[in-house]
């Protein structure tokens, strides 16, 4: 069963690779791709909300392979820059799951999300955000026990190569089904391949639970590429290195984001008539 997982692991992490590197040509550089959302495709995000009056919708499916289980956990996203430097998000996130020999499916929460950016990057200073997310419970076998709530500093400072570095800190309060309360923290990189609409990204991030036991830890790397001129693929691979002693695991992220605006929300202002001298 190892055998088997690490050949896909190693399948996977080829096809990133692959799409990264040759990808789509021709296609006109965009900055969506550089926006690092939390969970597309790894868990650590950047501290850049949306543009003022920008919305953004998200699809997006993260399958899970173990020893002993399969699941597969889906998201559907809307994001919206409400104000300037403040974004607000909704995600509804239906899941399946076989452990055991049964299956069980569900909705495992509605979540809430909110990024303020305080500080602007500078020369001497990175970026500085906060962010709040709540998951309510929705019910059912995979559902959350209770309320989940969650706050975090987000910093991400870029270098004069493009190489950006970001990190998250923060604690989690949760039910103890639900995980418990805990200390979360991640590190990411991830950098542009030039003006191709390209980004690498990779993170190490984790869960330490505030009553003590064994910390979760998770690695990932992954890709985002510019599609077309509103929309992003990303594509990441992830694994739970606290589990390795019960053998092989990972995750596969697959998503999608399209960002728009509303017409009737921005206010354009008439131009005047041309005057003919």
């Amino acid at each position: 069963m190892m055998a088997r997982s690490l050949c896909f692991a190693r399948s996977i992490a080829a096809t990133i690779a692959l799409l990264t590197i040759l990808g789509v040509q021709g296609l006109l550089a965009q900055e969506d791709y550089r926006s690092l959302d939390a969970g597309r495709p790894i868990l650590v995000t950047d501290a850049f909300p949306l543009k003022h009056k920008e919305w953004e919708i998200q699809f997006g499916v993260r399958g899970r392979v173990a020893e002993d289980r399969r699941g597969a956990s889906g998201a559907l996203a809307i994001e919206a820059g409400i104000l300037r430097n403040t974004a607000f998000g909704v995600e509804f996130e239906p899941a399946v799951e076989r452990e055991g020999g049964r299956s069980a499916n569900g909705v495992e929460a509605l979540s809430l999300h909110f990024l303020h950016n305080v500080v602007r990057e500078s020369w001497g200073w990175p970026a500085v955000a906060v962010r709040v997310d709540a998951d309510a419970p929705i019910g059912g076998r995979l559902g959350r026990d209770s309320w989940g709530i969650s706050s975090q500093l987000v910093a991400t400072r870029t270098l004069a190569s493009g190489l950006r570095f970001h990190g998250n800190g923060g604690y989690a309060a949760a039910a103890a089904r639900d995980g418990g309360d805990a200390w979360v923290a991640g590190l990411a990189a991830d950098y542009a391949l030039g003006f191709s609409g390209r980004m690498l990204v990779a993170d190490v991030y984790t869960e330490i639970p505030a009553s003590g036991g064994r910390s979760r830890l998770w690695l990932e790397v992954g890709a985002r590429v510019q599609i077309s001129n509103t929309s992003v693929l990303d594509l990441g691979l992830a694994s739970r290195a606290d589990e390795w002693r019960q053998g092989a695991n990972m995750e596969l992220v697959l998503g999608i984001s399209r960002t728009f605006g509303i017409r009737s929300l921005t206010r354009v202002p008439a131009m005047p008539p041309p005057e003919i001298r």
